[in-house]
């Protein structure tokens, strides 16, 4: 069951099978960050063990690559009836989590993939993917770069085609 309300308890448990095996750690993680624990110093953040404060809900899901605003953070405590807990538990949190994963519609993932196929040609080469995740402000290593390369390049040719593409950005 989810620690939610007082009033009532929802179960959010089953949420968790529409992430992979690797996005469940990495949201794990995150949660994990912020969880309470149980014994924690800091008198004012006593609570249940592995519990997340609700007031940290948007510090996690931006640990995470979200951008809630503060809007859409009071959005989420109203939608999942928040505002009168203190607390969210795990599978609560991955809930949350999927109800604002929205998936990529064709308009954008086309975008996204003009971003990275700087020659136009159709494809995605690694030089490419350097370019355009230096500008970023990322920094990948040659290492990290290959490993990206090899698990959208779906076909194994070397590069990454669109269809490539759209596969990696929405396999689940």
């Amino acid at each position: 069951m989810s620690y939610t309300s007082n009033e009532e308890e929802k179960d959010f448990s089953q949420e968790e099978k529409d992430f992979s095996q690797e996005e469940m750690e990495e949201i794990e993680e995150a949660f994990n960050c912020f969880a309470l624990e149980k014994t924690t110093i800091n008198e004012d953040q006593k609570g249940p063990q592995g519990l997340l404060l609700v007031h940290d809900l948007g510090y996690t899901m931006k640990e995470l690559g979200f951008s809630p605003t503060e809007a859409e953070i009071f959005e989420m405590l109203d939608e999942f009836d928040l505002q009168k807990t203190e607390y969210i538990d795990f599978n609560t949190f991955v809930y949350i989590l999927k109800k604002n994963t929205k998936p990529l519609n064709e308009e954008q993932l086309r975008s996204a993939f003009d971003v990275f196929d700087k020659d136009r040609n159709g494809h995605i080469a690694t030089q490419e993917i350097k370019f355009v995740t230096r500008n970023l402000g990322e920094r990948y290593t040659d290492t990290e770069i290959e490993e990206m390369m090899k698990e959208a390049d779906a076909d194994g040719d070397g590069r990454i085609s669109y269809d490539d593409f759209a596969y990696f950005m929405t396999k689940r």
